[in-house]
This record gives C-alpha cells, structure tokens and sequence, in this order.
C-alpha cells in the first residue's frame, strides 16, 4: 500500500525555494543532498567510488503531490556516470492503475524552466524494467544510469504521472569508464521467509576479472511499511546487507513526519554499496525487518 516516511536531514538541507517556488510542479520540503570535490579515489586506488548522492521525496501525507521530481545535483566531472533510483505509487491519483513509464533527463539552470528541462545534457538509459509490486496502492521502483556525463551543475528530473508518495535518489560515481555499467539486477520479495542477515537479494549479477575494480550499489525498501492514507504495517523498512561486505550509506525515504514505527524508524528503505576486487557472482543484499514486509531490491555494478 502506499506509505508515509519522513527523511531524516542528517546532511546539508539545500534551500530551493527561492530558484523554484513559483513552478507549482516539485516539491523540495524533503530534500537532502551530500557532496564533495572529486580529487580521486578516497583511498587513492582506481576504484570507483561515490561523489556525491541526493535524495529527494515528497514530503509526507496523502495530500502532498508532485508532478516531476526534480534534484538539484552540485557541480559534475565529465565522464562520470550518474545512478537514479526512483520510486512512485501504484495508484496513481486513486485511479486504481498502475504507473506509467518513468524516465529521467538533466539540464543545466539555464535549460530548467517551469520544473522540468528543456531536452537533456546526458542519455539516461534504464537499467531493467520497473519491478512493480502489484497490489495496487504498493511501489514500483525503476533505476536508471547515464554514463560518460557531462560536467557542470545541473537538476535531474524525473518525469512519471502526478501523484503522491514518490522519492529519488540520484548518486554520481567517479573513476569508471566511459562504458561503467557491468551488470543490474532486481527482485521482488514479498513475505520473505525469514530475517536472516543478506536474506534480501537483488538477484545475482556476474562480474568478469576484466571489470574490476567494482562498485556494486543497492537499494531495498518494504512497499508496505510506515503509515499512510491507504495502510501499511507500521514497520521500517530493511535494514543493511552484513557489514562485512557492505557498507550501509543512508537510510531514506520516510513519509511518516513525527511518527514512530515498529523498528524504531520510519525509513523505508535503505542504500548501500560493496566494493568489488575479484571476479565472481554479486547482489545487492539486505536484511528483512519482518516477514510479513513487502520488499524490492534493485542494484548495479560499475567499473
């Protein structure tokens, strides 16, 4: 069903308001965005790693609606590659039908008018298909790569139908390819039979010696936790794959302002990432709340 979060504003709270107030179409209420100076690897080697991410939702409660989600992304490095994840309900406007196509574009400022881009600076190509979770009410979540971007500040936007409940992550990877996407994945696991550490999986992904060093990013929520207008089982969303092979980066997307949920939080779903040194088969691994949640898990390797 659809549910409430509320993002915790643990980073730096870009102000909008002034730039796209008077677009009517957006709302920036929940939006949190960390970023750094690409100088290169943080540990110096030639793996790829995370420049920046955003995040971006709706904020809360079944009246709050937006048409494009836009992000405001802080200045890129040509040649990197730009990872979305976004998600959106399965009833749009209470029509009781499931969501149309999503898809995503970039513009710089002076291309940015009336929330949405005039064409876009880089091709943004989706990675799969929307896994949709199809009791009417429950998420989709589609995820989508642009490769080789274009340097500059610039807004991400993804266009879907005007709804509520929606969220964004938007992630730039330096030191990949001109080509960096090696493998994607994702999974729908409804009532897992379990809690067990990494029983969450995006579905397996082979990465040749050839593609390394990798990163593998994920992300996993419950598409019936939280609160909402229209249900939800009052729980939080997953928690991170085992320790020892991910790293837990953020816990977001939280509809539920106020609110405590079974689980201490009301996040819904969680992101992290894993390093990949050496050939093999990769996942995005989570851990289940509960077993009564309703989870999709998506994830993509680049090199």
């Amino acid at each position: 069903m659809k549910f409430q979060l509320y993002l915790r504003k643990k980073h730096v709270v870009l102000s909008l308001l002034a730039v796209l107030g008077a677009a009517g179409f957006i709302s920036f209420e929940n939006f949190t965005s960390e970023a750094a100076a690409e100088t290169g690897s943080p540990d110096g080697s030639s793996a790829p790693y995370i420049v920046q991410k955003h995040i971006e939702q709706t904020n809360g409660g079944s009246g709050v609606w937006e048409l494009n989600s836009v992000v405001p992304i802080a200045s890129t490095k040509a040649g990197d590659t730009l990872w979305v994840v976004a998600t959106i309900p399965n009833d749009l406007n209470g029509s009781g039908t499931l969501p149309g196509p999503i898809s995503v574009v970039d513009c710089i400022a002076s291309k940015f008018k009336n929330g949405d881009c005039e064409g876009s600076e880089d091709t943004f190509n989706q990675l799969g298909s929307d896994e949709v979770d199809n009791p009417l009410g429950e998420q989709s979540i589609a995820q989508f790569a642009a490769t080789n971007i274009k340097a500059g500040v610039r807004y991400v936007v993804v266009h879907w139908d005007y709804d509520n409940y929606k969220g964004v992550l938007a992630v730039e990877i330096g030191n990949v390819k001109s080509s960096s996407v090696v493998a994607h994945s994702g999974s729908i696991q409804n009532n897992p039979p379990n809690t067990d550490t990494n029983g969450l999986s995006s579905g397996n992904m082979t990465v040749p010696k050839a593609d390394t060093p990798a990163l593998l990013l994920a992300v996993s929520m419950d598409t019936y936790g939280g609160y909402s207008d229209t249900g939800g089982d009052d729980s939080r969303g997953p928690y991170y794959g085992s320790s020892s092979e991910f790293t837990g980066i953020t816990l977001m997307w939280n509809w539920s302002p106020g609110e405590k949920c079974n689980g201490g939080t009301c996040d819904q779903a969680a992101f992290e990432s894993r390093l990949i040194t050496g050939n093999g088969i990769y996942s995005g691994d989570f851990t289940a709340y509960t077993t009564a949640g309703q989870y999709i898990t998506v994830s993509a390797i680049f090199q």
